[in-house]
């Protein structure tokens, strides 16, 4: 499947553009923090946008896309690639707190998204979704019945 990315150097570059479909969610939000620019899938994106709408509360965002250098950067893997390079996944978290993880979860899974990392153990809870493939080189369940999941230390 050839996934078709909206691209920007700059975030305010999308901000007025109706390219930009997804109400719940904005071009700053989903930006590069360390170049300011965006990238993003549009069927992720549309996946997303399913789930905050089934959701029917806020998810807030701490991480979309990140350029190669900037993951380099900010990752323990120490590396260019990732979901968040492809414009394909989304560090968030639910207006509900710890409780609606489950929910989101499988919102989650019941629109698309293949992978989730959980971290749930300090302070800045968050977790990761994404809809790699391992046609892309990216660990998924082989049955599909399910997330492949994870969790951070």
């Amino acid at each position: 499947m050839r996934h078709l990315h909206l691209k920007a150097d700059h975030y305010s570059a999308l901000e007025r553009d109706p390219a930009w479909r997804w109400p719940h969610f904005t071009p700053y939000e989903m930006r590069c923090q360390g170049t300011e620019k965006v990238k993003v899938g549009f069927v992720f994106m549309d996946r997303l946008q399913a789930i905050r709408k089934a959701y029917g509360r806020p998810l807030s965002v701490f991480s979309g896309y990140r350029s190669p250098e900037w993951n380099l950067a900010v990752t323990k893997r120490k590396s260019r690639t990732g979901a968040h390079t492809h414009g394909r996944a989304v560090d968030l978290w639910p207006a509900g707190g710890v409780e609606d993880v489950p929910l989101i979860l499988n919102l989650a899974w019941t629109h698309g998204m293949t992978r989730c990392g959980l971290m749930l153990s300090r302070p800045e809870q968050r977790f990761h979704l994404d809809d790699m493939t391992a046609s892309e080189g990216f660990a998924v369940r082989e049955d599909s019945r399910g997330l492949f999941c994870w969790t951070y230390p």
